[in-house]
C-alpha cells in the first residue's frame, strides 16, 4: 500500500517550478500537493500550486474558477515565493462576482503592467484537494472586430492595440508585415468627394493603417501605409500616413494595426480638409501639389476673382532660391482663383491674386495663373480658392526660377528692369 505523503504532487507544486501560462482556460489538480506558500485571505488554504503569466499589455487582469467543484482560494504574487508580503489580490469564495453563480470557487481582479512577470497561487481551501479550471482574460477594444467598428467623424482618436486579436475574418492589410497583427477598427462616412487624409502621428509604436471598402467579411483595400515617408506632419518616423480618394456619401472602414506583429498605444488623426485654414496650410513642393476645396470652409482674404466668401485650402510653400515663383491650376474642376500672401496668418499682404489664367500652360481658360519675386528662404502663403463661391479639386503646380525677373505682368514672359 502506497501512503499518500509517497505520491508525488503536481510539478507545478513548488513556486519554483510554476507552470507558464496565458490568457484562457488551464486545468490544473492540487491532488498531493504541498504548501509553498500563503495568502491574506484565507490563512488556513494550503495544497497549493503555482502559475507564471507575463501581462501582454497593461491593464486589468481577471481570474477566476467559476466551473471547478475544489473550494479554491487563489492569489497573484509578484514574485516567488509568494506570501503576504508580495501578494497583489487574493479571494477565497466568489461571492457572486463576474460570471461565478455564488459559492466556493475564486474570482478576482488585479492591475497588472504589460511585460511584467505574475506569479498565481491555486490552494485548497483548509486542505482541500482535487481539479480545477482556471480563467484568465483581460477586456478586449471595443471596435476589435469589423463588425464593431466605431463610427466617427472627423477628429483624432486615441486607443490601445495591445489588448486587440487578429481575425482573418475581420479583413486584412497588404503592408507592413500586418495581415496578422493585432488591429482595431473604425467606421468614417465621407461628408463629401475629395481626399481623406490619415496618419496615427503621435502614436507609441510603428503603425499601420488601411482603408476599406464594402462589408465586414468581403472588405476590399483601396490603401496601405507603414511608415509616413516624406508625407505629413510625421514624415520620416514610423507612424504612418496616407491620402485616399472618397466620395460622398460611401463608408469606408479604417484598420489600425502593426509592423510585424507590433502593438501598443496609437493616434489615429482623420482629417478630410487638414488645410482648411490658414494656420494649418500644408506644406507646397516645387511640382505639383493636388488639393480639393470640396469640403473647405472660408478663411478669405479674398483679394480678385468674387473669391472672399468662397471655400478655400491653403499652401505654404518656401523659397528654395531668390528667383522667380510660378504657380498654375490647370485643369481643375472648377473656375479657380488664386492668391499669394507674404506674412503670417492674421496679418497678410496680397502680394498678386488671378482668378482666369492670362498666360502659362493654360492662359485664357478658368484656370489661374500667378508670378511673383521670391526670396531664398521667405515663406509664402497660398491661397487656393474659387471665383463666386465655386469649389472642387485640381492640382496647384509651382515652378522656380533661380535668378530669373518675374513675370510681372503675367503674359507669359519675363520682365527686366
Amino acid at each position: 500500500v502506497v501512503s499518500a505523503a509517497n505520491v508525488a504532487g503536481p510539478a507545478n507544486d513548488a513556486c519554483a517550478n510554476a507552470a507558464n501560462i496565458t490568457l484562457g482556460s488551464t486545468n490544473g489538480t492540487n491532488v498531493n500537493a504541498t504548501v509553498d506558500g500563503g495568502d491574506s485571505c484565507r490563512g488556513n488554504a494550503n495544497r497549493d500550486v503555482w502559475y507564471s503569466f507575463t501581462a501582454p499589455c497593461t491593464g486589468t487582469l481577471t481570474i477566476n474558477t467559476c466551473t471547478s467543484t475544489l473550494d479554491t482560494v487563489v492569489s497573484v504574487h509578484s514574485a516567488c515565493v509568494g506570501t503576504t508580503a508580495n501578494q497583489l489580490a487574493c479571494n477565497d469564495d466568489n461571492g457572486g462576482q463576474g460570471p461565478c453563480p455564488g459559492g466556493l470557487t475564486s474570482y478576482l481582479t488585479v492591475p497588472v503592467t504589460g511585460g511584467t512577470n505574475y506569479k498565481i497561487r491555486v490552494a485548497g481551501y483548509n486542505g482541500s484537494q482535487g481539479t480545477f479550471t482556471m480563467n484568465l482574460s483581460m477586456p478586449t477594444a471595443g471596435n476589435d472586430a469589423c463588425a464593431n467598428a466605431t463610427l466617427v467623424p472627423d477628429g483624432t482618436y486615441i486607443g490601445d492595440t495591445c489588448p486587440a486579436t487578429f481575425s482573418a475574418t475581420d479583413g486584412t492589410a497588404t503592408c507592413g508585415a500586418s495581415s496578422s497583427s493585432r488591429d482595431v477598427w473604425y467606421r468614417w462616412t465621407a461628408p463629401c468627394t475629395g481626399n481623406l487624409i490619415l496618419d496615427t502621428c503621435g502614436s507609441a509604436y510603428d503603425t499601420v493603417v488601411s482603408v476599406h471598402t464594402g462589408s465586414c467579411g468581403s472588405l476590399t483595400q483601396i490603401a496601405c501605409n507603414d511608415d509616413a515617408g516624406t508625407n505629413g506632419d510625421c514624415a520620416f518616423t514610423l507612424q504612418s500616413y496616407l491620402s485616399v480618394p472618397v466620395t460622398n456619401g460611401t463608408t469606408y472602414y479604417i484598420r489600425v494595426a502593426g509592423f510585424n506583429g507590433a502593438s501598443g498605444v496609437y493616434a489615429l488623426n482623420i482629417d478630410q480638409q487638414p488645410n482648411d485654414i490658414c494656420a494649418n496650410a500644408s506644406t507646397a513642393v516645387v511640382g505639383s501639389n493636388p488639393f480639393s476645396t470640396s469640403c473647405a470652409s472660408t478663411d478669405g482674404p479674398g483679394n480678385c476673382g468674387a473669391s472672399t466668401t468662397s471655400p478655400d485650402v491653403w499652401f505654404e510653400y518656401t523659397a528654395p532660391c531668390s528667383g522667380t515663383a510660378t504657380m498654375y491650376i490647370c485643369g481643375a474642376s472648377y473656375d479657380t482663383v488664386l492668391n499669394a500672401f507674404s506674412g503670417v496668418c492674421g496679418g497678410l499682404t496680397s502680394i498678386t491674386c488671378n482668378d482666369d489664367a492670362p498666360a502659362g500652360p493654360c492662359a485664357f481658360t478658368l484656370g489661374s495663373y500667378i508670378s511673383f519675386p521670391q526670396t531664398a528662404g521667405e515663406t509664402y502663403l497660398i491661397r487656393v480658392s474659387g471665383f463666386n463661391n465655386q469649389s472642387g479639386t485640381g492640382t496647384l503646380t509651382i515652378e522656380s526660377a533661380c535668378g530669373c525677373d518675374p513675370d510681372l505682368n503675367q503674359d507669359g514672359n519675363v520682365d527686366q528692369d
